[in-house]
């Protein structure tokens, strides 16, 4: 998606004609709202007028229309007055023209069809998203299978369109991002937050790692145009994945997992949203980052100037791994954590002395 101003704006005849549309169709409802009082036969204006007037108007629009190209301002969304303006329990006459309106959403979201918006030149605007907004309320209250049916064709899309981004070209791998982010108002908190973590956020992760083996040189610019880009979205996640990053970059990119997803650190459509929802730990809960003691270390060692990198050395007697921090002073000590405590030493002989158990706010005075 490509965006492209003349596409999204209109100009003030078209924006004249959009008006006065809405102006005739209030009329039209009031003028019904009228016949109806006078009316004695009921089913004429509450079955037959619909069926035979309202609907076909409608459904002659909804053959030429395109719900995200605006070249043509002839649309059916004036049917929402109407169906709000009847209140059928059920689709009674508007079944037809709301399950031609579902289909036409449905080729258009959809990425498997390279019509779709998500190839389009244009990303949709804010007034063609509220409009889908708008129908997929309606298709909820009247054809619950059809709007769990477009939800699912456009989070598949969503993870489809995530997964064509690469990294390493910046410019086009944020303005995706961008346009991802535009439509993302059609998913559920839950799920956005999702495809944030594991479809934006890991693959960032897992580029940056690929870029230390093949091309060492461009890490530092990498990671701080992403930063610089990422910073500006204030969540624990995001947050958590930036520290992250910077923690790998100074420990000279330890072999470490990633959060995953059921246990998939790049997680398909089919495990994100069509598997068991229990996550699995590494650092994930119910979609937000759970903080566990190491990263509550790494991240006190980062805030304080301390650099905290995993050796291939271990305690001789307990066997565990070490870390080595230093404080760029000259200061050196050596830890490892055991059952949510650190233990800390600044002796020489760190492989075989005892060490001691450390708050925080005390690792300095080993340095």
């Amino acid at each position: 998606m490509v965006t492209d101003s003349s596409d999204t704006e209109l100009d003030s005849e078209d924006d004249e004609e959009f008006m006065k549309s809405y102006v005739r169709i209030e009329e039209a409802v009031d003028c019904i709202n009228s016949l109806r009082n006078f009316c004695l036969n009921s089913s004429v204006m509450n079955d037959m007028f619909p069926r035979e007037i309202i609907v076909p108007a409608f459904s002659s629009l909804t053959k030429e229309w395109n719900p995200f190209k605006n070249k043509r301002r002839r649309h059916p969304h004036g049917l929402l007055e109407f169906i709000s303006f009847y209140s059928f329990e059920e689709a009674g006459p508007f079944k037809k023209i709301m399950i031609e309106v579902f289909e036409k959403y449905k080729h258009s979201i959809d990425f498997e069809n390279k019509d779709s918006f998500w190839f389009s030149k244009s990303s949709p605007n804010r007034e063609d998203l509220t409009r889908l907004d708008d129908w997929m309320r309606v298709f909820k209250i009247y054809l619950p299978d059809q709007a769990k049916s477009l939800y699912s064709v456009f989070a598949r899309s969503a993870v489809s369109y995530l997964e064509t981004i690469d990294f390493t070209k910046l410019d086009k791998a944020k303005h995706k991002i961008e346009c991802y982010q535009n439509v993302a108002k059609i998913l559920t908190k839950s799920d956005h937050a999702k495809l944030v973590q594991f479809k934006i956020l890991n693959p960032w992760i897992h580029t940056l790692i690929d870029l230390h083996s093949t091309n060492t040189e461009s890490v530092p610019s990498f990671y701080s145009f992403w930063y610089t880009y990422f910073s500006k979205d204030r969540t624990d996640t995001v947050r958590w994945y930036l520290n992250k990053a910077i923690l790998l970059i100074q420990s000279d990119f330890p072999d470490t997992p990633l959060p995953n997803y059921n246990g998939h650190a790049n997680a398909t459509y089919t495990q994100l949203f069509l598997e068991s929802t229990q996550v699995n730990v590494q650092g994930v809960s119910s979609y937000q980052l759970h903080t566990s003691f190491k990263d509550v270390v790494e991240q006190y060692c980062l805030n304080n100037g301390i650099l905290m990198k995993l050796s291939n050395l271990r305690h001789l007697r307990n066997m565990r791994q070490l870390y080595n921090l230093t404080n760029g002073k000259g200061g050196k000590a050596w830890a490892y954590i055991e059952d949510d405590v650190l233990w800390i030493t600044n002796d020489e002989d760190f492989e075989y002395v005892e060490y001691e158990p450390v708050a925080l706010e005390d690792i300095e005075s080993y340095l």
